[in-house]
């Protein structure tokens, strides 16, 4: 058995050096789940390194939104997660790996909605766009996005628009899709198995997650990972 995690002193080691910014949220969630503590005690000096980096308030929300996604995801006891599994490989990557009992189920990474003049729906279609080249070949990618609000379109549309603008040889799109062409685009956009668009931990009025699936995944989300996976994000 892991030795029980002490959460003031794991909370200690990751403020130092860190920018000047509350971190409520994460002494909560420290506070609230041993396996979450055990997690952050485990990528305990990649987790302060990210805070270090930060710099500003809105990075640190980042990170924030990274641990979260982590934390709901440990609430169901079938799941065991690695943080940053490939990051020795040098290749752009999904956050975390996650196994199902045994088992590899799919790739998640996590991403937050920063505020911006641009409009919702345009906004998600960029982030989510710019996070395909993160996708891996072979095993089903999750991309869960958090916002404060929901986007002014479906998501399925959010996603026929990013298709409709890789057909049109959109460039701007490769450009933050680190893509060279639609062909690359299309290679990485099929590697995407759904998003699940959830809430934010300072949002107070909690929703139910938005689910779309990707009809043209080369892997698809099975369904016994789905259910349970849509489930941490859905408010008790």
């Amino acid at each position: 058995m892991p030795a029980r995690v002490v959460p003031d002193e794991l909370l200690t080691y990751l403020r130092a050096g860190a920018p000047p910014v509350p971190l409520t949220p994460l002494e909560q969630w420290v506070g609230t789940s041993p396996r979450f503590a055990t997690f952050v005690d485990e990528y305990r000096d990649k987790v302060r390194k990210k805070l270090r980096s930060a710099r500003e308030p809105d990075g640190v929300r980042d990170v924030l939104c990274e641990l979260e996604t982590a934390f709901y995801l440990l609430r169901e006891p079938r799941f065991s997660l690695a943080y940053e599994a490939y990051v020795a490989t040098q290749q752009r990557a999904p956050d975390f790996t996650l196994t199902y009992r045994t088992h590899l189920a799919c790739h998640v990474e996590a991403a937050r909605l920063r505020t911006s003049p641009a409009p919702d729906a345009e906004r998600l279609g960029e982030l989510i766009g710019g996070k395909l080249g993160q996708m891996l070949p072979s095993a089903p990618n999750v991309l869960v996005v958090a916002a404060r609000a929901l986007p002014e379109v479906p998501l399925e549309q959010v996603l026929k628009q990013l298709q409709s603008r890789a057909e049109r040889d959109d460039a701007l799109l490769f450009a933050r899709a680190h893509v060279r062409n639609r062909s690359e685009f299309f290679k990485f956009y099929t590697r995407l198995s759904a998003v699940i668009l959830r809430g934010l931990w300072d949002v107070e009025a909690q929703r139910a997650p938005l689910l779309w699936l990707n009809k043209q995944a080369r892997h698809p989300l099975p369904a016994q990972v789905m259910r349970p996976l849509l489930a941490c994000f859905t408010p008790p």
